[in-house]
């Protein structure tokens, strides 16, 4: 299988993949929503609770000012980090399990077809290390461009270009460490 050919079945992979990925996606973002919800809830008794009795108390001002910094400015903190590490943790098993209840049949199809174009893929000349787009991609214009005759030519010429990125990546990274120092 020729390389044009490898980009088609790794464009057809990314495709499959993002749609596979979006069914546990969906799921933790309602997972996410119907904690934060629940949250929500629990504040809002609780305020309920302690403005009822603040009023009644002696120094009743100390718990509406403790409320008020809990309701305006931690919580909102808070609600901002659950959002935040949700988007990046991986799907827990209830997540996965609701997902496959809601979607399963679509979520099989998925993994049948990702399956089958994983096997077109091992067929392919181009190593395993280089079935993603980007850098299928930049191996083809490298060809269309004549930079590169043959297989061999076009992933010498990737490795150089991976080498210079990461070359320019640390003296990136090194000038921000001076910068860091000295201001």
């Amino acid at each position: 299988m020729d390389i044009f050919e490898t980009q088609k079945y790794v464009w057809q992979y990314d495709n499959l993949k993002t749609k596979y990925s979006s069914f546990f996606q969906k799921e933790k973002r309602t997972s996410t929503t119907r904690k934060l919800t629940m949250g929500t809830v629990v504040l809002v008794i609780c305020l309920a609770i302690l403005f009822s009795n603040a009023w009644s108390m002696e120094g009743g001002g100390m718990v509406v000012c403790l409320t008020s910094l809990t309701t305006f400015i931690i919580y909102p903190i808070a609600v901002h980090h659950i959002k935040k590490t949700s988007y990046s943790r991986d799907c827990t098993s209830k997540e996965i399990a609701a997902a496959y209840k809601k979607h399963g049949n679509e979520i099989t199809a998925l993994k049948v077809q990702i399956d089958e174009i994983s096997e077109n893929l091992k067929r392919s000349d181009l190593p395993a290390q280089y079935h993603y787009s980007f850098a299928v991609n930049w191996m083809v214009k490298a060809i269309y461009s004549k930079r590169a005759d043959t297989l061999k030519e076009v992933i010498n010429l990737y490795e150089e270009y991976l080498q210079k990125e990461r070359h320019n990546l640390a003296i990136t990274e090194a000038i921000k460490s001076i910068d860091i120092i000295y201001y």
